[in-house]
């Protein structure tokens, strides 16, 4: 079944039998590990006990057995950071694209997400394996920002966009390019898309995006916590501007932009120790 990674022995009647070090526990979780018939949704083992499996894996070189990580996709939202640490004992096999399963999960945090068990596992963690987690958090970071920061991919798209006027009115909007051409961009669009852009900085994913509108309200006036028929009045070229108009555009600016942030960080690669 699998080779003995430690001395064996021979008893009386000549059985060769190995010692195991391992008490009743271990085996028996790790007897329901190998149930391929097992429901990860429904398993009793815990994170921890996936930890003492894979050591056992790890000591008896049961690779096939160790490769069998249904459940451990089960924890991948709940244990991100130990999931991690332990997809890097196999990175050059099974635990690589859980590896990068579990970074791109973190994205969603604006700090890497410990837990109680998480000390444990990064026990046995390379600094190196540590360190690339991070840069690919910042590089995801800085990729999503980017989109905000130059918004050329904007050109294909026709939604309503009523924070941009091509002529000068009486008001204080700067110049800018948007979709392509010059227009004047509104104070409070740009900076609501600065605050965007902070936050995709912190936290590159599109849990990020809090261009969210309050379901409460008939028409909408409130978007991303911006006060619309406020963030109106406050430029002479918004006065009559149709709130439903900027509401409706800043949903559908939301949803490319989170198309876009998912396809940007799905680009970014996760160096894994050889």
């Amino acid at each position: 079944m699998f080779e003995v990674g430690q001395g064996m022995q021979t008893l009386h009647d000549s059985a060769p039998v190995v010692r195991l070090s391992e008490d009743g526990n271990g085996l028996y979780k790790l007897l329901m590990w190998c149930d391929l018939s097992l429901d990860p949704t429904q398993t009793p083992l815990s994170i921890d006990d996936v930890a003492l499996i894979l050591s056992i894996t790890d000591k008896y070189m049961m690779n096939g057995v160790a490769s069998h990580v249904g459940i451990l996709h089960h924890y991948i939202e709940k244990e991100l950071l130990m999931v991690y640490a332990l997809a890097y004992r196999a990175r050059s096999s099974w635990g690589e694209k859980l590896m990068r399963a579990a970074a791109w999960q973190m994205l969603k945090f604006s700090k890497l997400p410990f837990t109680p068990s998480t000390p444990k596992a990064l026990k046995d963690l390379p600094a190196t394996a540590m360190s690339h987690l991070i840069n690919y958090r910042e590089m995801c970071g800085v990729s999503a920002r980017s989109l905000v920061a130059d918004m050329s991919w904007l050109k294909g798209t026709s939604f309503p966009a009523p924070w941009a006027h091509g002529q000068k009115a009486l008001c204080n909007c700067p110049s800018g390019s948007y979709r392509d051409r010059r227009v004047y961009l509104c104070p409070w669009w740009l900076r609501l898309m600065k605050r965007i852009g902070d936050a995709l900085l912190e936290s590159p994913c599109v849990e990020s995006l809090i261009v969210c509108v309050g379901k409460d309200a008939s028409p909408v006036t409130r978007v991303a916590g911006v006060n619309l028929a406020d963030a109106m009045c406050c430029n002479a070229c918004n006065d009559g501007m149709d709130l439903s108009a900027a509401s409706e555009g800043l949903m559908k600016l939301q949803a490319e932009l989170a198309e876009k942030i998912e396809l940007v960080t799905r680009q970014v690669l996760l160096v894994i120790d050889p």
